[in-house]
């Protein structure tokens, strides 16, 4: 059938039944009017819209009905670009009105914007359309940042001028934190003042776009020299991608803290929006995302060629190349290929060591792999052997060396600074007061009158103070909970502690965006299970379990939404009354990689809404299927396979499920692990940081979650002494146990060794963390520059001069605080260094972490001796090139001879120090 409407010539020519949906090149319209105006880029866009259309054609979302209203030729093809690659979770999420809006905004902004006609089609179709970012949660920030970004760059005379006023205010919005894996979206990021840096990057990227300038976010899965990650972004600015920090501005593009830890980097990348054909090279595509490679932007790079070849050296075709680099003791795949029909592949790397694993399968079905330590420096090719099945034993030492780095120059006058210095402080001002407008003290219901007992007190105001700017949702969820209308059935004053349990099962970042509404959803719908209330005697271990495997609406980290009455329906409708009858219910929903990304999660509700998603969000859906039903049950926090629990509480066990196949339950042996960690280099090895274990899968490895991070990566829960207290289950196979020591200087002295689980038994294994011959010659001499530093009689202390608020500051203080009590053992003060008392008195007042007791806090000051300053004295003495780069940590003895020297960005570094002064 055919529509016509009488609005404009293109809706005379839309047929929604012919093959062509959206993309006209017709009815009188110039190549002007087209957003894409190459021909050839723009079918093949349409096919991929045909594909996703297709892809839902077994649910009620129909993309097509979209282009029915009255919209432009150029909104049109706008609207199915995005369409056409955006996750099944955004195109479900959000309605027609909110993707037309969100392009009609995007135009509007490119029309009024003196830049808006200087950008190339390409840059701005991928770079400022697309509202997603990364993977983060969506919502309507460009809208939002528009209205109070337009007026502060309307006088800008540059694009330049532009971005750093955007990312000014970005700062004065939000600062660095660390915060779990899930990614806010950038409205939230707005009511809880921080982010951690993948979602300070997102934020400010989405607040360049909103004003039409091109924006990316870019990603180092794992650094080389240290034990962590890194995101940052680059701007499109006059023909020239520029990089900044998200949040962390400075007088000028190019210039961040983290441009020497990026030259000692072994790879980078930015995930662009859609199908992309730029001149940059193409790490991987995927249905709508395509990865490319910035490494060659920031560091030393070669390109060799990797030859996958079998036990005879034939070449290996379709083996699949997995590119690796040591951090958090896991040799971690930053980037994957697949090799051609001559058995090769190439990737631009850094020039550092690396650990190439390839995998693939013989002509009788054998999965094999193999893996070799490497240095792409000077090599044209590497050639990896299969030389492994699961099962074999091997045991294999490497000593890792990342690379060394480049000095970089960076260009600006000391009034620049000052100027960009005195931004910064009264962006962090605003940001402060705005924050200390937030509720941090639950008052009570006031409807009737009622208040909790202290205990559930302190709980109600510790999710209220960790809501942030979301407080008043928490508030109103507590409050409808203890009202005279809802949940009749519990006693009054057991109302708030059911509130309290509720809300105990969620993250902080979920108090921090989740919406009333959808909590109280949650708990309506399972009031059947907590019944049991009506008792004052409830253990906590039975209100706990009940809460978090039963209640709550958090699985992984998908969005949060009313997804219970959604699921009863289906079940209903299905005649799913227990997990033996929804298992095969389950074979309903089909997983189709192409649904999504990868890395945004499908809420429950969505895929039953669509009928088709990717294998994660299939799993989550089992799970919200079982809480649905009164089955408790989980994703498995170590393998992350889904469970569900039978038998009473504390006498059932956990059960896995297999969502594949059949969709019958299939029986998963497992056995135990006992790992004794007292030999070797260190005394309690820490998990992801000192050692780590994983599962061979089809020739790869994957990495069990095993103990527990919520103290922080350096948390007693992570210690193999309090991980292996009790035997560890895990599944039957064939695993690896990798370990590794790391140098002050980056390198790493890593071991991997495999070993077998067995059905029903223990695997005992004795672990030691290789030892390493760390220097402790004197690098230098600080003499007259510690006057007034309290030094030991003998040994080393430190002294560490930061400033009151920085990534990297942030990262050396979150790894003093988790070592707090090693650090209070030593028997000599260590010293904070401040350049002046007014950053000291701002340090006091932001500061939220419990540092050592043994730590002091001095504001730098002239020296007697020569007027100079502590640090510039330290600087001087040392030679060092940029002494304003902190934090700036110096060991020194009582002689003022100095041991150990570190600037800037460094993970790790409470454990550098301990090997020093620890001594």
């Amino acid at each position: 059938m055919t529509i016509k409407y009488t609005v404009s010539k293109l809706f005379v020519c839309l047929t929604l039944a012919g093959i062509i949906t959206f993309f006209l090149t017709g009815c009188g319209m110039s190549q002007t009017d087209h957003f894409i105006t190459d021909q050839t880029y723009r079918n093949a866009v349409e096919a991929d819209f045909q594909a996703r259309q297709e892809m839902l054609s077994g649910s009620g979302l129909d993309l097509r009905n979209t282009f029915q209203r009255n919209m432009t030729l150029r909104q049109r093809e706008a609207l199915g670009f995005l369409y056409a690659y955006s996750p099944l979770e955004d195109l479900t999420a959000f309605d027609v009105d909110f993707w037309h809006s969100a392009v009609k905004q995007t135009f509007k902004v490119q029309k009024e914007m003196p830049w808006g006609s200087k950008i190339p089609e390409d840059v701005f179709r991928h770079y400022v359309l697309p509202l997603r970012v990364n993977n983060e949660a969506l919502d309507s920030a460009r809208f939002l940042f528009y209205r109070e970004l337009a007026p502060r760059i309307k006088d800008c005379k540059t694009m330049e001028e532009a971005a750093l006023a955007v990312n000014h205010w970005c700062h004065e919005k939000a600062t660095y934190q660390p915060t779990d894996a899930r990614t806010c979206s950038p409205t939230a990021m707005l009511l809880r003042t921080y982010g951690r840096c993948g979602e300070e990057s997102v934020f400010t990227v989405a607040a360049l776009r909103s004003v039409g300038i091109p924006a990316r976010q870019i990603y180092t899965p794992r650094w080389a020299h240290c034990d962590d990650n890194h995101a940052w972004i680059e701007t499109w600015v006059d023909g020239e991608w520029k990089f900044l920090g998200a949040c962390e501005p400075e007088p000028a593009l190019n210039m961040a803290w983290f441009t020497f830890p990026a030259s000692r980097g072994l790879f980078m990348q930015t995930r662009v929006f859609g199908r992309y054909n730029g001149t940059e090279e193409v790490v991987k595509r995927t249905p709508v995302i395509t990865y490319i490679n910035a490494t060659g932007t920031y560091t030393n790079t070669n390109r060799p060629t990797v030859k996958v070849v079998d036990a005879k050296g034939n070449p290996v075709v379709n083996a699949l190349v997995e590119y690796k680099v040591y951090n958090y003791s896991e040799y971690y795949t930053v980037a994957s290929k697949t090799t051609n029909e001559q058995g090769e592949t190439s990737l631009t790397m850094g020039q550092g060591d690396w650990i190439i694993w390839a995998s693939g399968k013989t002509a009788e079905g054998t999965t094999l792999f193999g893996f070799e330590k490497i240095n792409p420096s000077g090599k044209e090719k590497i050639e990896i052997a299969l030389d492994k099945q699961a099962g074999d034993h091997f045991d294999q030492t490497f000593e890792i060396i990342p690379p060394a780095g480049k000095k970089i120059e960076l260009s600006v006058n000391e009034k620049e600074r000052e100027a960009n210095d005195r931004l910064l402080h009264r962006e962090d001002s605003i940001r402060t007061a705005f924050a200390s407008t937030f509720h941090t003290a639950y008052t009570g219901a006031a409807d009737n009158n009622q208040h909790p007992d202290k205990q559930t007190q302190e709980k109600l105001n510790s999710y209220l103070q960790t809501a942030m700017g979301n407080y008043s949702q928490i508030e109103q969820f507590i409050n409808t909970v203890a009202g005279k209308n809802t949940l009749n059935e519990i006693e009054n004053n057991l109302r708030f502690t059911v509130a309290a349990a509720l809300l105990g099962t969620v993250s902080s970042k979920d108090l921090q965006d989740v919406k009333a509404e959808v909590l109280l959803s949650h708990l309506s719908e399972s009031k059947d299970f907590i019944k049991h209330f009506h008792s004052k005697n409830i253990s906590p271990e039975v209100l706990d379990f009940t809460f978090r495997y039963l209640v709550s609406p958090r699985i992984k980290t998908e969005t949060l939404t009313a997804w219970r009455p959604v699921l009863k329906q289906w079940l209903s409708g299905n005649n799913v009354t227990d997990v033996p009858s929804l298992l095969p219910a389950m074979q309903q929903i089909i997983v189709n990689p192409a649904a999504g990304r990868g890395d945004v999660l499908m809420s429950p509700d969505h895929v039953i809404k669509t009928g088709v998603t990717e294998a994660p969000s299939k799993d989550v859906l089992f799970v919200a299927a079982c809480r649905t039903m009164g089955v408790p049950a989980r994703l498995n926090p170590t393998d992350g396979k889904p469970q569900y629990y039978t038998g009473p509480y504390g006498k059932g066990e956990w059960n896995t499920a297999s969502l594949s196949g059949s969709g019958q339950a299939q029986a998963h042996s497992t056995g135990n692990l006992m790992i004794d960690c007292t030999k070797g280099a260190i005394e309690d090895p820490l998990y992801y940081i000192h050692f780590t274990v994983s599962r061979i899968e089809n020739g790869s490895a994957k990495l069990m979650e095993l103990g527990d991070a919520s103290e922080g990566d350096m948390g007693a829960g992570m210690k193999c002494r309090s991980i292996f207290k009790h035997p560890v289950e895990l599944e039957a196979g064939n695993y690896i146990l990798v370990t590794g020591n790391r140098k002050s200087d980056g390198s790493v002295m890593s071991a991997i060794r495999s070993f077998a689980i067995e059905k029903g038994k223990t695997t005992r294994l004795n672990m030691e963390i290789p030892f390493i011959n760390e220097t402790f010659q004197p690098v230098g001499n600080v003499s007259g520059a510690l006057q007034g530093i309290e030094l030991p009689q003998k040994g080393y202390t430190v002294i560490a001069a930061i400033s009151a608020h920085s990534e990297p500051v942030n990262h050396l203080l979150r790894d003093i605080s988790a070592m707090a009590a090693d650090f209070e053992k030593l028997p000599v003060k260590i010293t904070f260094l401040f350049k002046s008392q007014e950053e000291l008195d701002k340090f006091a007042a932001i500061n939220t972490k419990k540092l050592p007791g043994n730590v002091v806090y001095k504001a730098d000051q002239p020296l007697a001796s020569s007027g100079k300053t502590r640090l510039e004295t330290i600087a001087q003495k040392l030679s060092l090139d940029n002494p304003g780069n902190l934090p700036l940590v110096v060991i020194a003895n009582a002689k003022e001879d100095v041991v150990y020297v570190s600037q800037g960005y460094q993970i790790g570094a409470g454990y550098q120090i301990m090997k020093y002064c620890g001594k």
